[in-house]
């Protein structure tokens, strides 16, 4: 029978969906999904590729957000308006990732991963009928990173839960399963 560091090859699913609505705005919704793969080349590191894709959507009503989220709008023109704002991102990035400790018995694995690479982000503003302020659709791209300072593994042969704390393009404490091949 084949251990579990005899296979090689690791595929990560993640995803989040998130509806929730503060004071200022008319409910924000995000819904995020990522993929990673890793290949290990020996027992402690893995070498591999990050994806993901989301997308954020919510209305807003003060002067504030709006001034905070497309400056060169006139604040005299937005006051106790309407307007939308999406954002859509996708990332993909070549990752490392070493495991530092595992339990004899193979139940439990802590890791720490790197991850550096591109971040595409499409912003779109419309306003509600405010005059003089027009549809703002904008595209930026960033450099993607992301830093796992703690993970955790749980599980048998092919499929393990895990937990991470980390900080960057893919936040800062995700969840979700891996696929072990």
């Amino acid at each position: 029978s084949k251990h579990m560091n005899d296979f090689k090859h690791e595929m990560t699913v993640n995803n989040v969906l998130k509806d929730f609505a503060d004071d200022d705005a008319d409910g924000f919704g995000q819904v995020t999904a990522s993929l990673d793969y890793h290949y290990h080349l020996s027992r402690r590191v893995a070498v591999g590729l990050e994806t993901g894709w989301s997308y954020n959507s919510y209305g807003i009503y003060t002067n504030e957000w709006i001034g905070h989220l497309v400056p060169d709008v006139p604040s005299e023109n937005v006051e106790n308006h309407h307007a939308t704002f999406t954002s859509r991102a996708f990332f993909v990035a070549p990752s490392v990732k070493y495991q530092w400790y595992e339990t004899g018995n193979r139940l439990f694995r802590f890791y720490s991963r790197l991850a550096v690479g591109a971040f595409r982000q499409h912003l779109t503003f419309k306003p509600h009928g405010m005059e003089g302020v027009e549809r703002v659709d904008r595209t930026r791209w960033h450099c993607a990173t992301h830093l796992v300072f703690a993970g955790v593994e749980f599980g048998h042969q092919f499929i393990r839960l895990y937990s991470e704390l980390g900080y960057g393009t893919q936040g800062i404490f995700t969840t979700g399963f891996k696929i072990t091949l």
